[in-house]
């Protein structure tokens, strides 16, 4: 994958994790796979061997939602605010998380950035009394934007920058005078559209890196869906080209969620698409 995706000039690869995939050291309990899995030994050596091709590995682990695989172990029940949210108000979640950054910094050495998601956890968020207090004191964005910021002092202690989700509920514009400007939102919008006017609420937001983030869209179902996932990423291209973007980041979901058979090989083609597009985007 790398190898061939480095040959259309694709620069970035992001392996996702929430849990069950990396083999953490300090929480042996969440690498489901064991050594079958992604090992910080493993990490160090696809790093260096993407490195070799100009291609930098850049490690996500949701830190707020999609949590559900690791806070169902009993030694994580503690920090459980609801369903798959982490609890952002109690001290003993950034000890956790920090644990887990300190094995991406080891494992992923040419990473500038760390991933930490942000989306998608608004439904269980506030169901645990500690955090529906704070909630009830500052607001739910307050909370969102102060879990965020000690988010990226832990990452700014290992010196890695923070990037993050937009979040569909809104929380992240209504958040963004509590929110450093340099962490990187990724604007995601998997359809197509004739622009992308998130991007100029994220800009005039004052946040200096909002990415262009569409997808290859195969996991919706099992259908040709080319369509839908070339007018997304060549639209979304062109409208982050037009507000100078720092970048495009195309997901691919893969594995087959949701019924949708999602094989990586059958991603290839729209990636191939996405390099195209983010170097020429209004051919």
């Amino acid at each position: 994958i790398i190898r061939e995706l480095a040959g259309v000039k694709v620069n970035a690869l992001m392996p996702y994790f929430d849990a069950g995939t990396f083999a953490y050291r300090k929480h042996p309990y969440l690498g489901t796979k064991g050594d079958g899995g992604f090992t910080v030994e493993k990490a160090r050596i696809l790093s260096a061997y993407a490195a070799e091709h100009f291609v930098e590995l850049v490690p996500q682990q949701n830190s707020l939602g999609h949590l559900g695989g690791a806070l169902g172990h009993q030694e994580l029940a503690h920090l459980r605010d609801g369903g798959g949210t982490i609890n952002m108000v109690k001290p003993e979640t950034l000890s956790f998380l920090g644990d887990l950054y300190d094995d991406l910094v080891e494992g992923f050495p040419n990473a500038t950035a760390i991933h930490v998601g942000g989306d998608e956890f608004g439904g269980d968020f506030g169901k645990d009394l500690a955090v529906a207090a704070r909630i009830a004191e500052i607001g739910a964005p307050a909370v969102y934007a102060e879990f965020l910021m000690k988010l990226r002092d832990l990452l700014r202690q290992r010196n890695r920058a923070m990037m993050i989700w937009w979040n569909e509920q809104g929380y992240t514009l209504d958040a963004a005078p509590q929110l450093a400007k340099d962490i990187a939102v990724f604007d995601w919008h998997y359809g197509p559209q004739e622009d992308y006017p998130s991007l100029d609420r994220l800009i005039d937001a004052g946040f200096s890196q909002p990415w262009a983030t569409p997808a290859v869209t195969r996991y919706y179902d099992g259908t040709n869906d080319w369509g839908n996932t070339f007018a997304n990423i060549g639209g979304f291209a062109r409208a982050g080209a037009r507000r100078r973007v720092p970048g495009i980041c195309t997901c691919t979901w893969v594995h087959g969620m949701w019924g949708g058979r999602n094989l990586f090989e059958l991603n290839l083609y729209g990636l191939v698409y996405s390099a195209e597009s983010s170097w020429n985007p209004e051919r």
